[in-house]
């Protein structure tokens, strides 16, 4: 992939429950849902999964969503490793572990947002050639999720063990 500048909206929603009031409208705006979670948070599969629905119900089709486990560097985690990758695989979403203390993978979360966002942009781009042949839309006419927006958007949304 060609190298680009990628100028990035995000939003924090913190994850606490005061905020998910606040969320639905996020997430209805988002094209990259984070979904973080502590992986030695207790009953974090039942959490995972109530989240999950909350975000089906409000995402708009096409916005793709990244798990990510963190405080990987921690013994007493609560989230099989296989377990969760048989979660995401079923949530068809990519799933990296990270340690925020550590920076382990960090990036590697960074990278899988420009990578999904890139794979969505390129899909509302129009392909080489005069767009008015093609019977190119407009980007201000268009009503998929990649072009409804001027800045590509992320929400992270981080589950709590509350």
């Amino acid at each position: 992939r060609a190298l680009q500048k990628i100028r990035l909206c995000v939003w924090d929603t913190a994850g606490q429950e005061r905020f998910r009031q606040l969320a639905p409208s996020y997430i209805r705006d988002a094209h990259v849902i984070l979904i973080v979670f502590d992986l030695t948070a207790p009953n974090i599969v039942e959490q995972i999964t109530r989240w999950m629905l909350f975000v089906e119900a409000e995402r708009e089709e096409g916005a793709q969503i990244i798990f990510v486990g963190n405080k990987c560097d921690l013994k007493q985690r609560k989230l099989d490793p296989s377990v969760a990758m048989r979660m995401m695989a079923e949530y068809k979403a990519p799933y990296v572990e990270t340690s925020a203390k550590t920076g382990f993978n960090i990036k590697e979360v960074s990278q899988c947002q420009v990578d999904l966002l890139g794979d969505l942009w390129a899909a509302a781009r129009p392909a080489t050639g005069s767009a008015k042949k093609r019977g190119a839309v407009p980007v201000h006419e268009r009503t998929s999720l990649s072009a409804t927006k001027l800045l590509p958007t992320v929400v992270k949304m981080y589950i709590t063990s509350q």
